[in-house]
């Protein structure tokens, strides 16, 4: 799963990292301007940058559902959540940034409307300033990330069935795991199916 999350991940990223590039470098809008959205106020626009964010960063409490197979947890997991979350950080900004700027002129408000009242969103922001290649590697972007939310989902949903059924918690089939690899099979197909 680790390296199959690996690959996912540049996937993900290295349409992105393009996006970055080319919307800085050729971008028409304005990321700054209009400071807030038409319509809406600092507290409502905080409120809805919360909700944005929350989700966004939802997955890091999926990491103690792990912290069994990991060498040294204490260790590793609070030293991984220290580099990870500014590069996340680091990494929202920029792509939200190019893509403001990508989207043209209006860019912020084009990007912050809601999709049915003909908002642009990256795949459209890439094509505009990457064409038709790079918005195509957006688009396979996208779904190379739900496929890798679907899979981390998988490894870290299917653990708690598993060690309940260690416990004698949960039925006992939950608990079977793979003779060569060690995982959890079971628990994991059961998860995969729900």
């Amino acid at each position: 799963t680790g390296r199959a999350l690996t690959v996912i991940q540049v996937i993900v990223l290295v349409p992105f990292l393009a996006l970055v590039v080319l919307g800085v470098a050729r971008g028409e809008g304005s990321a700054a301007s209009p400071f807030l959205p038409t319509g809406l106020n600092v507290w409502e626009s905080l409120g809805l940058g919360l909700a944005i964010m929350m989700w966004m960063y939802s997955g890091y409490e999926s990491m103690s559902t792990l912290a069994g197979e990991v060498e040294n947890p204490q260790r590793l997991i609070p030293r991984a959540v220290m580099i990870a979350v500014p590069l996340v950080i680091l990494t929202y900004f920029l792509t939200v940034v190019a893509g403001i700027m990508a989207s043209g002129s209006g860019g912020w408000e084009s990007m912050v409307s809601d999709a049915s009242e003909g908002g642009i969103d990256f795949v459209v922001a890439a094509e505009n300033v990457g064409g038709a290649l790079l918005a195509w590697a957006m688009f396979a972007s996208a779904i190379a990330s739900n496929v890798g939310l679907y899979a981390g989902y998988l490894a870290t949903g299917s653990r708690p069935s598993f060690q309940m059924s260690r416990d004698r918690l949960f039925p006992r089939f939950f608990g079977k795991t793979h003779g060569s690899w060690g995982t959890p099979w079971v628990a994991i197909l059961v998860m995969g199916v729900i």
